[in-house]
């Protein structure tokens, strides 16, 4: 036990310069300040965070790749005009393209592919001064493979864990993400969500998990669970950073129709938001039946959360109802599904048939012209229309929800029109 708490010692510690702040609680306003004040450089920091990884990450296995040119951007970007974001070391899912590492969704038979273009979201941050430091763990095919897939693990790094104990089980497919920015082995992780796959991972870690509505942030380039629920979001440790972020990942892409439905021309300065704790005026619903069976310390924490909000002004209307309630199940070489099915399989990396494919073969075995397939689209529409939240938000005149990070909601009740974060 007691070498056990010496390594969580090691492992929640830095040794990043001493004029570089704490990489466990550094800031977007420290960066600033620190690189105004000339007492770090961009490639001081990168070499921090780079000498990080190589320090604690054996025992996490949250980013299989760095980035073997971050340190030469990091040196190319001391000299250039500041942004809130200059300079800002950054990890991005394993699932999401950047044109200087492949995108592999942990698998390894993706390893070595080479897309034409860059994701938009990868643009949008290098333009905004962000600096990739590499690829981020994830589960592998995020969480679609099969059944029952343990959380963290995919062929090409193996288990990732949590960050509190030795060998956590944590959970969502962003993990690598999450765990880096809790751990200080990256300021911020970039993830993608079909359901529940940034704000789990980011409970886990005790960080800020920010998912955005589908379209908000532009999903091409990133490989697909589901063209109607897929979207991105940010993992940083306070919500005005996460904000921060946001502001620069946003916007419209012709690459992407979905945010083509983004009601705004410019991208709100999302950080503005967070100048004032101020909430009289707000009015936040709690789908209470949708809470699920919290355990007592959960429950208690939750509580103590809402009557915070009440405390800065808000009115809170418990027992929110909604119509749809129910969950449902959906669906280089590889062109098709029954492709990647095959390569799996084959793969002896891959570990088949101890990890199987149940859900790629019932995604494959679904013919959209099929009645069934038909009928599942109308139900999910349901359940995103006039079942879900946003149905429930217009009938009670609700400015927002709040729930605990962990609740029986389906991610199809959650999954709204673009535009709304």
């Amino acid at each position: 036990m007691a070498s056990q708490l010496s390594k969580l010692a090691f492992w929640r510690s830095t040794s990043s310069s001493s004029d570089i702040p704490s990489l466990l609680d550094i800031t977007l306003d420290d960066i600033a300040a620190g690189l105004d004040s000339g007492k770090f450089t961009v490639l001081d920091l990168v070499r921090a965070y780079l000498k990080r990884i190589n320090e604690v990450d054996d025992h996490f296995r949250s980013i299989p790749k760095t980035n073997s040119d971050a340190e030469a951007i990091a040196q190319s970007l001391d000299d250039e005009i500041k942004t809130p974001l200059h300079g800002v070391p950054i990890v991005f899912k394993d699932c999401i393209v950047t044109h200087d590492m492949e995108a592999t969704s942990g698998s390894t038979v993706l390893l070595g592919a080479k897309p034409a273009n860059e994701s938009t979201v990868a643009a949008n941050l290098r333009r905004a001064g962000c600096v990739i430091l590499g690829k981020a763990a994830q589960t592998e095919w995020q969480n679609f493979r099969y059944t029952n897939q343990p959380t963290g693990w995919t062929a090409r790094r193996g288990q990732c864990t949590g960050t509190f104990f030795p060998n956590m089980k944590a959970s969502g497919s962003s993990i690598g993400s999450a765990v880096a920015t809790s751990l200080g082995l990256s300021f911020a992780g970039v993830g993608a969500e079909t359901d529940g796959s940034i704000c789990n991972p980011a409970g886990k870690a005790s960080i800020v998990g920010l998912k955005a509505t589908a379209g908000l942030i532009s999903r091409d380039g990133v490989i697909p669970n589901s063209n109607r629920l897929d979207a991105l979001g940010i993992m940083a440790r306070n919500v005005k950073d996460a904000a921060t972020f946001l502001s620069a990942m946003a916007g419209k892409s012709e690459q992407d129709p979905l945010t083509n439905e983004i009601p705004f021309e410019k991208i709100p300065n999302y950080p503005l938001s967070c100048a004032t704790s101020d909430l009289k005026g707000i009015k936040i619903g709690v789908p209470t039946s949708l809470v699920g069976r919290l355990e007592p310390e959960e429950a208690r924490s939750f509580e103590v959360a809402v009557s915070v909000l009440e405390m800065l002004g808000a009115t809170v209307i418990h027992n929110v109802a909604l119509l749809a309630e129910e969950r449902w199940r959906a669906t280089t070489r590889i062109r098709t599904l029954q492709d990647l099915i095959d390569l799996t399989k084959a793969d002896p990396n891959e570990d088949y048939p101890n990890h199987n494919v149940e859900s790629f073969e019932i995604a494959a075995n679904l013919d959209p012209a099929s009645q069934e397939f038909k009928e599942l689209e109308a139900a999910r529409d349901f359940v995103k229309g006039e079942g879900g939240l946003q149905a429930a938000m217009d009938r009670n005149q609700l400015d927002l929800f709040v729930t605990p990070t962990y609740s029986d909601i389906p991610g199809d009740l959650i999954t709204v029109g673009p535009g709304i974060p």
